[in-house]
């Protein structure tokens, strides 16, 4: 598995995780691979957030990249199950978007292969 692949794989396991969490009943997971970038879905189903819940959720995922220290933020992702990790989460990922309605919570992030805009 390519260092790239294994990051893909961190990502989906600590949105999963978080979706359990939250009370996911139901979760698929779809992954497409469009030119260099690869965007990863999950859809979540009775799952029960607040507001600000949903909007820590946001902050998280909408830190910038940091790629420069991304070897080591993607070593720490998954080592410690009681801590919620999607601040690593969106310092590895380029975009996401989050739509939540009627207990219905779809998270999209996007991951560039060479991290450009």
């Amino acid at each position: 598995m390519s260092e790239h692949q294994s990051r893909i794989y961190k990502i989906i396991n600590e949105i999963t995780n978080y979706m359990l969490k939250a009370g996911s009943k139901n979760c698929s997971i779809s992954i497409e691979k469009v030119d260099k970038s690869v965007y990863i879905t999950l859809v979540g189903r009775s799952v029960v957030l607040s507001s600000n819940e949903i909007q820590e959720l946001e902050d998280a995922l909408s830190i910038q990249r940091q790629q420069p220290v991304e070897e080591y933020l993607w070593e720490l992702a998954g080592e410690n199950e009681n801590y919620d990790e999607l601040n690593l989460v969106g310092m590895m990922i380029d975009e996401s978007k989050i739509k939540y309605d009627d207990g219905c919570l779809t998270i999209t992030v996007i991951r560039r292969e060479d991290g450009e805009v």
